[in-house]
């Protein structure tokens, strides 16, 4: 606590000096952060702006509103190329060329597709150029440039497999695959799918699968095997969740399989499970689907019914209302842009002029609260370190003491019994030489007395008691853990606890070297212990 009073001493001489430079400092770097986590805020919040005018220009495509989804593409553009989005910006060219590509103005999709591989070309991303090069394929088959496109898909196939990317394998395999089954060439189309499905076996998972599984099921049955294009579509269908546009299909053609087969119910009802659509389009074939099933199944009313209605349906769509609009319509989207903007950034300067004030303060209050606060815990720690060193070291000694007279009182044992065991070895021998040579008559009392001393065995077993009790915990587990041990066995424990060798234990309990391990190895075989050499390592273990 004298050191701590110290040093809180030396801090406070120097705290008038040193307070002002740090708040100088402190405030220059404030400045300078909230300037940098303003352009850093600004640019994630122009990112987030950009990926959801994106996903928005995609739900507008989807429901065939072709304006909308390239007006929002624009301004996704726009903002991508300004904030240098790259990703995003590629993403906004290849979408902008489909829809040109809809309209039937090749020419602008295949310059913009182009500048979508040249900026993908540049940042060196082969997944934005295999994506780019599908594109491109899509575009010239939109075109009716049907054997340029299928070189392109080849091409791109070809990469895909050289990068080992199984999703644009799947991609080019599944478009190189509808094309051939729109020249004819199902057979073909097949093997192809079949080689690509092998390769995304591990991604079940992924529509990219899906997709190839029902291209797959629609040329088996083309072929004529309606039963196990059945199966295919049964067990895509237990896969895809609900609501997807391939779902839809995959019901619809299973609706027809169906009715091929003389179910109406259930054709009818897998027709109702994919009437989950308001899209005037997609109803139009959903009707004709239904007039096909009914008028398969015998129920003709029921089928003129539906195509009256598809026909109905079809007339309230304008297919090509849309293909009208002309390119100058940037302007409306620049104005649009600029109002936008302008009113973005006013709302970004008040925030951060907000945030940037409260920062400073902040700043500045934590930064003499942390100060204080780090060199008053620096020295307690090294106080509780300085303490926690000395309690190791006397801890360290205390066991280093404890060992050594364990080790100590080890080998006093083992010296005992080896010199109990040396007495008796001779007093045998001098009972034995006795017997054969001496006047037994004479030396009957003598002879009595060694045989006795010879045969007693409550020193060894004095011994062992004394072992048992000072490792008590040792012979309890032993006992609990292997109930079959004998006493003799758990006297033979207790020798081999004292490092004794199976030659030294065969001296100690007057029987033969090879007795000795035989009875270690049944004591093994009872503890199952593979290995005798393992025993002392697992008594030790106790």
């Amino acid at each position: 606590m004298g050191i701590l009073h110290m040093n809180n001493s030396r801090i406070a001489s120097h705290r008038g000096g040193l307070f002002l430079p740090h708040i100088i400092m402190v405030f220059l770097l404030c400045v300078t952060g909230c300037f940098s986590a303003c352009r850093n805020t600004s640019k994630e919040q122009e990112l987030i702006e950009v990926k959801e005018l994106i996903d928005s220009a995609e739900r507008q495509h989807n429901a065939n509103n072709i304006l909308a989804s390239f007006e929002i593409l624009s301004k996704a553009r726009e903002k991508a190329h300004k904030n240098k989005f790259t990703e995003e910006y590629i993403v906004c060219l290849n979408m902008l060329s489909r829809l040109y590509a809809y309209i039937d103005d090749f020419e602008e999709a295949a310059q913009l597709n182009e500048e979508a591989y040249a900026v993908a070309a540049d940042k060196n991303d082969s997944l934005t150029m295999m994506k780019a090069l599908n594109n491109k394929g899509v575009i010239m088959s939109m075109a009716g440039r049907q054997q340029e496109a299928l070189e392109i898909f080849q091409n791109l196939l070809q990469l895909a497999l050289k990068l080992k990317d199984p999703d644009m394998t799947a991609i080019a395999s599944r478009n190189i695959a509808g094309m051939e089954i729109n020249l004819g060439n199902s057979a073909h189309a097949l093997t192809l799918i079949d080689s690509a499905l092998q390769g995304a076996a591990h991604s079940k998972g992924e529509e990219y699968y899906w997709e190839l599984q029902n291209m797959r099921a629609g040329i088996i049955k083309g072929m004529g095997d309606s039963e196990k294009a059945a199966v295919i579509y049964d067990s895509l269908l237990s896969s895809i969740s609900n609501g997807s546009s391939l779902r839809t299909e995959i019901l619809r053609k299973k609706a027809l399989l169906d009715a091929e087969n003389g179910d109406r119910v259930r054709a009818l009802n897998n027709l109702n499970d994919a009437n989950v659509t308001n899209d005037h389009i997609s109803r139009y074939f959903l009707y004709l689907d239904y007039s096909k099933v009914n008028e398969m199944t015998g129920a003709l009313h029921e089928a003129l019914d539906y195509k009256d209605s598809a026909l109905s349906m079809m007339d309230s769509v304008h297919l090509f209302s849309q293909r009208s609009f002309h390119r100058n319509s940037n302007l409306k989207f620049n104005l649009l842009k600029k109002e936008e903007e302008s009113r973005v950034a006013a709302l970004k300067t008040k925030i951060y002029l907000i945030i940037a004030f409260l920062l400073i303060i902040a700043l500045l209050l934590g930064y003499l609260y942390v100060n204080k606060k780090r060199k008053f815990e620096k020295l307690s720690s090294e106080m509780e370190l300085m303490k926690m060193q000395e309690e190791l070291k006397k801890t360290q000694q205390e066991h280093s003491e404890l060992q050594t007279k364990v080790d100590e009182y080890l080998e006093k044992l083992k010296y005992h019994e080896l010199s109990i065991a040396s007495r008796d070895h001779l007093m045998k021998e001098v009972t034995e030489y006795l017997q054969t040579k001496g006047d037994t008559t004479s030396n009957k009392i003598f002879l009595t007395k060694l045989r006795s001393i010879s045969a007693d065995t409550d020193n060894l077993d004095s011994f062992l008691n004394h072992t048992r009790e000072s490792r008590p915990e040792l012979f309890v587990t032993l006992i609990e853990r292997h109930p079959t041990l004998n006493q003799n066995d758990l006297r033979y424990l207790s020798l081999v606890y004292l490092q004794l060798s199976a030659n030294e234990i065969a001296t100690l309990l007057n029987i033969s070297l090879v007795a000795s391990k035989k009875r270690k190895q049944r004591i093994c075989a009872k503890m199952g212990i593979e290995s005798t050499t393992d025993l002392y390592s697992y008594l030790l273990s106790i």
